[in-house]
């Protein structure tokens, strides 16, 4: 699904048979986030992990947490890692599905070395998808 925050309820619904979502998994943030929030259904949960759009989400009510019975969670890998123990056992499952190829990541567009500049001009205009590969 695109990270395009005009339609984004109605595609997650779309997406998931016509139904709310039980979760959402927001790279975006933003206004991303907040029309995430509308696609949720009863119990659902939206998980927040990074914040492409470099916009700030709206600020959430507690009380509307509370009446839809929603959640959000944060998350970030990186102070995950700091902590010792935490997510290892989980983590080493991911990176050994990576390195067997049962887990791909999604390369949205491969780029030469010398165009890096390239790449990072379109990572930050956001006309890209997935992870970007620089090629020596």
């Amino acid at each position: 699904m695109d990270g395009d925050a005009d339609g984004y309820k109605e595609r997650a619904l779309d997406a998931n048979r016509g139904r709310p979502a039980d979760i959402i998994l927001d790279a975006i943030g933003g206004p991303v986030l907040d029309s995430a929030l509308d696609a949720l259904g009863h119990l659902g949960r939206l998980v927040t992990y990074g914040a492409s759009s470099r916009q700030t989400a709206s600020a959430i009510a507690p009380s509307r947490l509370a009446v839809e019975n929603i959640g959000v969670a944060g998350f970030w890998l990186i102070p995950l890692l700091a902590r010792n123990g935490i997510g290892g056992k989980a983590l080493e499952e991911l990176l050994d599905l990576t390195a067997r190829g049962r887990l791909r990541p999604l390369v949205g567009a491969e780029y030469d070395l010398a165009r890096a500049r390239d790449a990072h001009e379109d990572l930050l205009a956001r006309r890209t998808m997935g992870k970007l590969v620089l090629r020596p």
